[in-house]
């Protein structure tokens, strides 16, 4: 971790992030980031040549004001910092991003959005109680759990039986 950096709370204009629906254009602190990151293969590490571009998600955590350069690395000023999670979910990690690699912004406590409860289930053990169809039917639904979309719990949970 750096400790040369300035980091605060301000927010940060986005002006390539979409603002369709729910989206905005201003990153504030807690905000959920969907951003672009850019990987390599060890052999296009040198000219950074033949990008492979990924979209993340992560929480916004602050705004890094300015970082001085750091070997080949140029000055960095205004970046959001972003919390994300490590695609395997073991561990969460921090990221600089720029303002214009934020694809969409938004709100995790918008009042039509239900991403708590969302995120909730999605991770919770209940969702093993719930047949691939019901969860099928819910991932169609646009409902955030699939007690919203009106489905309850299977009796039988289609897990297969382990007999030791």
């Amino acid at each position: 971790m750096r400790t040369d950096t300035r980091i605060d709370r301000y927010p940060v204009k986005c002006f390539q992030a979409s603002t369709l629906g729910y989206g905005k254009y201003i990153a504030e602190v807690g905000d959920i980031i969907i951003y672009r990151e850019s990987t390599y293969n060890v052999e296009d590490l040198k000219t950074l040549s033949n990008p492979h571009v990924h979209e993340r998600i992560g929480r916004m955590a602050g705004r890094v004001h300015y970082a001085p350069a750091l070997g080949e690395t140029p000055e960095i000023k205004n970046h959001i910092l972003v919390v994300c999670l490590s695609l395997d979910s073991p561990c969460a990690y921090e990221r600089w991003i720029a303002p214009e690699d934020v694809l969409r912004i938004y709100d995790p406590n918008h009042a039509d959005r239900k991403i708590l409860e969302l995120i909730t289930f999605f991770f919770s053990p209940e969702f093993r109680h719930y047949n691939p169809d019901q969860l099928r039917q819910w991932a169609y639904s646009g409902y955030a759990t699939p007690a919203l979309a009106g489905f309850a719990p299977s009796k039988t949970t289609g897990l297969p039986v382990r007999k030791d």
